[in-house]
């Protein structure tokens, strides 16, 4: 439906009768809570329409491969994309083993705790070993990244100024080894 532009709590959660979405359409501007929780549908692209994730919006989602997200959504809230396996935000011309977080191409303000906690970042076959966090993002929530990446570790670049020695382990806990650069 082109006129669609909302995707409800939980609308298709936990279904395996939806196996593949190919394109949702542009008209979309807000996925709800849960919406596709636990669901094992594969989705590669989020519409350039949207401008909301709920909470929980993918969690456990296991054959999603996100590689945009789009440039209206500026928060991910809490498990917006928890425990998935495939998850790359955006490289913006950068070697495939980076993740940019909050730059001026995705606008993210707020990343809100566990947003991407227990994800796994993989592109064309490679683990996500550095993060950078733009200066667009102003508020990280604690275990925003609990163990996030890969089992080689991360190098974290942070243009935000919002990680400090303080709550480095809260935000970043259970990667290991964990470089500051």
């Amino acid at each position: 439906n082109p006129n669609l532009k909302y995707l409800g709590n939980g609308a298709f959660r936990q279904t395996d009768a939806l196996q593949k979405i190919e394109n949702l359409p542009n008209s979309i501007t807000y996925i709800d809570e849960a919406c596709f929780r636990l669901s094992n549908v594969s989705m590669s692209e989020l519409p350039s329409s949207l401008t909301y994730l709920g909470p929980d919006s993918f969690r456990y989602c296991p054959n999603i491969s996100f590689t945009r997200i789009p440039v209206n959504v500026t928060t991910l809230l809490s498990g917006t994309f928890q425990m998935c396996n495939n998850i790359l935000i955006d490289t913006f011309g950068r070697d495939v083993t980076s993740e940019v977080i909050g730059a001026k191409e995705n606008n993210i303000k707020i990343i809100a705790g566990h947003a991407l906690s227990s994800t796994t970042a993989v592109t064309t076959g490679s683990k996500v070993t550095d993060i950078y966090i733009g200066n667009s993002v102003k508020y990280i929530g604690g275990q925003a990244f609990y163990e996030y990446g890969s089992p080689q570790g991360i190098t974290v670049h942070d243009n935000s100024g919002l990680i400090t020695d303080m709550n480095y382990i809260e935000i970043f806990g259970g990667i290991r080894p964990i470089t500051r650069a």
